[in-house]
């Protein structure tokens, strides 16, 4: 049966991300509704689950969360309805239909009944009252001083003492809850992985309460060095007239952007450009004005300009990374993670872990006196007592690239590159400098062959999404530091294809089937559909997509022997992070070793699920501090916590031979 399930709880908090429950309301196919306290409530939801029923919530991940806390005792039969494909969430379905529609986060609306060519956009909001609204014309009252966040004051009274708008609204949630999931059903759009993104969403919200803590003595180093550097730098521009001071008998700095505007004209004007622009919003307007961002800055070449440049990545560390570490020292941050954008790839918000500030480069270092190895990520710290295991997929994306390709062609020399265990950006260094790849693994030190596997890094990573000669060279320069003409990208863009012949294909296959303008796109195992996708999303779709599943498989099977299995070496420790192709697990000092074998063997298996023909790398690497940089180091046989200290010469000449973590 289906029977749809809502919670009234305590206000979420930061500290208290899954709150105490105050009551249950349900829905079911029946025609039932009701509403039950706490302890009956939480006991009629395992009662459901046991019994074999589908669960319907919107946003059903939170729900269950406080129900197995309210009832510890329902966790098993939680995991199993999950296992079993019968917890199933109307935010999520929601956001696989949008994305079958290209309507994720805009949809088009008709501005003028009476010309129906003119179209604006609204913003798409996934809340359940909007989803009442699209679906069946309800109005549900989600208002700041209506019941939403006042259930506090009715935990412990009798329910048949409450207020009668009180219980009408937790109904009312149950109700319509069903009834959308219910439409949802009708509207045509295929949702073949609903099911198992429904599961994903459950790992990100277990590691969403796990959250991920901070040293407070990091965090107060790092916020003197930035605002010594900062006031440094805003002194020095003060000269320029870059800044100006806005008081008389004090001094308090501003930008003056009427100057910078100015400036930035006649510096590019002396380049024989024009000033970059700002861009129209989504709707079309704005945009226009002359541009002062960071990139605009960087690019103009003149030093005063770029250093307010980086004085604004200081900024933003001080202004909103620093507020965040310092609530990090007291409580663990706990960020929002979204199951699906797109790419069927996941988000991050309230921080974004997933992209957190680079690390000062090595001359900014110098320029300002940062030590190595301290920035806003070195500030996150694992507790006491336990240790911070880090496990990636090696050459993720150009495996589900070679996997695409056997899947559409059934032949791939990428494939059978990986496959014999070769370094892909190497390789293509060897095809530039004309030497054998046998050749250039032994000189892989040379700086020519350094330098040429930088230009791998650039075809491999951008080729692939159908980058031209011009957005490529921007590419290079903007994400790996590379200096490349035009020229050079299409001389090496050749050789690049010449040696992946099956790109020739590949690239026909997409542009074949948007010739006739932007189309849907079916991706490979999960069977999910993509629509609207122009030629770069659709280079982009299938290998994107592709190692976007698997990556979200693999934290669903390792959270649930986190949680679930006594028998695995994983029971107890918990995923904290999750950036795309990499888990983060916190796990006890005395089991971290045997925890990150078995971590990088349960993400190599589940990612074969969708990678079967593709040999899969994954290693790991085990640190007290989050260390981009960190790599694995072994002593006696067993993984150790890499510190900027240590010698790691040893890391994986003297890996054992286990082939997960190769």
């Amino acid at each position: 049966m289906l029977i749809a399930f809502d919670t009234e709880t305590h206000v979420i908090t930061p500290e208290n991300p899954v709150p105490h429950l105050v009551c249950v309301s349900f829905a079911d196919e029946k025609g039932n509704v009701g509403l039950l306290d706490a302890i009956t409530g939480a006991k009629f939801f395992e009662q459901c689950l046991r019994r074999g029923d589908a669960i319907i919530g919107h946003n059903i991940a939170f729900d269950c969360a406080v129900l197995i806390k309210a009832r510890p005792e329902c966790s098993d039969a939680v995991w199993a309805a999950y296992d079993e494909h019968r917890i199933l969430d109307t935010m999520v379905r929601e956001k696989l239909i949008n994305i079958a529609k290209n309507e994720l986060v805009f949809r088009p609306v008709e501005e003028n009944e009476d010309e129906p060519g003119d179209e604006t956009f609204e913003r798409v909001h996934y809340t359940l009252a909007a989803l009442a609204q699209r679906y069946l014309g309800w109005e549900l009252n989600k208002s700041e001083d209506g019941w939403r966040m006042r259930y506090a004051e009715l935990d412990g009274t009798p329910i048949a003492e409450w207020p009668a708008e009180a219980v009408e609204y937790s109904k009312r949630d149950a109700e319509s809850t069903l009834q959308v999931f219910l439409r949802q059903a009708l509207a045509g759009i295929e949702t073949p992985d609903f099911e198992t993104q429904c599961q994903h969403a459950w790992a990100l919200q277990l590691m969403r309460v796990q959250g991920m803590t901070c040293d407070i003595q990091d965090v107060s180093r790092l916020e003197l060095l930035l605002s010594r550097v900062r006031e440094e730098s805003r002194g020095r521009l003060f000269q320029t007239g870059i800044y100006y001071n806005t008081r008389k008998r004090t001094i308090k700095l501003a930008k003056n952007t009427k100057y910078v505007k100015e400036r930035v004209i006649a510096v590019y004007a002396n380049l024989g450009m024009r000033a970059p622009l700002t861009k129209p919003d989504k709707d079309g307007k704005g945009g226009g004005a002359v541009s002062i961002s960071r990139e605009t800055l960087e690019k103009s070449g003149d030093p005063e300009l770029m250093e307010l440049a980086q004085l604004s990545k200081i900024d933003k560390q001080l202004d909103t990374y620093l507020p965040m570490l310092r609530q990090g020292g007291e409580d663990p941050i706990r960020a929002r993670f979204n199951v699906l954008v797109s790419s069927g790839r996941t988000s991050c918000s309230g921080p974004n872990l997933q992209n957190l500030p680079r690390g000062f480069s090595k001359a900014d270092r110098q320029r300002w006196g940062i030590p190595d190895f301290v920035g806003v990520r070195e500030c996150f710290s694992a507790p006491r007592g336990k240790v911070w295991i880090s496990a990636d997929y090696s050459q993720l994306e150009l495996c589900t690239l070679a996997q695409s390709n056997l899947f559409l062609f059934g032949d791939s020399a990428m494939a059978d590159a990986i496959n014999a265990g070769r370094d892909l950006h190497l390789d293509f260094a060897a095809q530039m400098l004309k030497v054998s790849y046998d050749d250039a693994v032994r000189r892989k030190g040379e700086p020519d062959f350094k330098n040429g596997r930088q230009f791998g890094k650039v075809f491999n990573f951008g080729k692939p999404g159908g980058l031209g000669a011009d957005k490529l060279v921007e590419f290079a320069d903007k994400t790996y530091g590379v200096k490349m003409t035009k020229i050079q990208a299409q001389r090496y863009g050749e050789v690049w294809l010449k040696r992946w012949p099956e790109m020739v294909k590949y690239f026909k296959h997409v542009g074949d089937k948007v010739r006739s303008g932007p189309t849907t796109f079916r991706q490979f195992v999960s069977r999910r559909l993509r629509g609207g996708c122009g030629y770069t999303d659709g280079c982009n779709t299938y290998f994107q997509g592709l190692a976007a599943d698997g990556a979200k498989w693999a934290l669903y099977q390792v959270t649930r022997e986190c949680f679930l299995d006594r028998n695995s070496p994983l029971f107890g420790s918990r995923p904290v992070c999750f950036i795309h192709d990499e888990i983060i697990l916190e796990s006890p000092d005395a089991a971290a070793h045997n925890a990150a074998m078995r971590l990088c063997e349960v993400m190599k298996t589940a990612m074969e699920v969708y990678v079967p023909d593709v040999l899969i790398r994954v290693e790991p690497a085990m640190m007290r501090k989050w260390y981009k940089d960190a790599e694995p180091v072994w002593e006696n046989g067993r993984l150790v916590p890499w510190t900027p200290e240590r010698v790691t010469a040893q890391k994986a000449l003297t890996a054992p031979s286990v082939e997960i973590a190769a």
